[in-house]
């Protein structure tokens, strides 16, 4: 678990440098970019994007190594720390100090996240998931997430961040998921891996999740699209990890307690480090740093 654990701390770190200079990169693309290419040929003509896109490739390099060496309910928790890591970078792009209100926060979403993972008590599970399981629920995330997507692309802008937001934590969530099938299947037999639906499944998945993130950063301020993508990945892939993975956690009433009582905690730090970022941001001109 150590190895599963370290990385998943070193994707979070690449995950609070990609966030902090794409969501830069995107916050200042032409409104009617939107949902679609012209976002992203605006975005590769940006060279702090490009080093977003960089950053997010080492974000997928450590979470391959995580998820090859541990639970998807023990990675994907683990990456909430992107935010923490997130104000370390805010101080060399903005040459400001985080506040104690934002440390406090910080210290919340770290205790939460300990006391989750403590209650829960993740365990493996099989090598391989149950492919007729993995598929609904792949096919209902991705309903959600164009559900979402769809409402958030409407004509209100209000909760347009949010929505976007709340669709790309699915997808991550999702694209985790099929990330630890992959490389499963790889170890198992790499010869036959492009004969195997997973693999291609994934990079499906992952190209609309960088899609919908860029759109997520570009619609609204950090307060509205970080918390629900921060949050919904990981508890996406907790539910497909339990139902499609066989993996395990703590059912037990005082485990469950225990483990609402941390998730609440952690989500309200999310959303209170959110809403502080992005109050900065306003103040700084309209651009926060952001975590994902």
């Amino acid at each position: 678990m150590g190895l599963a654990v370290a990385g998943a701390m070193g994707s979070a770190v690449c995950i609070a440098t990609s966030s902090v200079l794409q969501q830069r990169g995107a916050s200042r693309a032409p409104l009617g970019s939107g949902l679609h290419l012209g976002l992203l040929a605006h975005l590769v003509s940006r060279p702090m994007w490009l080093g977003g896109l960089l950053a997010g490739a080492g974000t997928v390099a450590l979470q391959a190594v995580a998820l090859a060496s541990g639970p998807l309910v023990l990675v994907q928790p683990l990456l909430v720390c992107a935010l923490l890591f997130a104000l370390p970078a805010s101080v060399l792009l903005e040459k400001r100090r985080p506040s104690l209100g934002e440390w406090a926060w910080a210290l919340l979403l770290v205790g939460g996240l300990a006391l989750f993972l403590w209650a829960a008590r993740p365990v493996t599970g099989p090598p391989l998931p149950d492919d007729g399981r993995l598929l609904q629920l792949g096919a209902a995330c991705a309903a959600i997430a164009a559900a979402a997507a769809g409402f958030g692309l409407g004509p209100g802008r209000r909760h347009r961040a949010a929505l976007l937001g709340f669709a790309t934590g699915i997808v991550y969530g999702l694209a985790a998921s099929l990330m630890k099938y992959t490389i499963a299947l790889a170890r198992i037999d790499t010869a036959h891996l492009l004969e195997a639906w997973p693999a291609y499944a994934l990079l499906l998945v992952s190209a609309a999740a960088v899609v919908l993130s860029q759109a997520a950063y570009q619609a609204g301020p950090l307060a509205g699209a970080l918390p629900p993508m921060i949050m919904t990945n990981p508890i996406v892939a907790i539910i497909v990890a339990v139902a499609a993975f066989g993996e395990h956690v703590a059912t037990d009433p005082v485990g469950v307690t225990f483990q609402v009582i941390g998730a609440s905690a952690t989500a309200l730090a999310v959303v209170r480090l959110a809403q502080l970022a992005s109050g900065r941001g306003s103040r700084a001109g309209g651009e926060a740093p952001a975590g994902s």
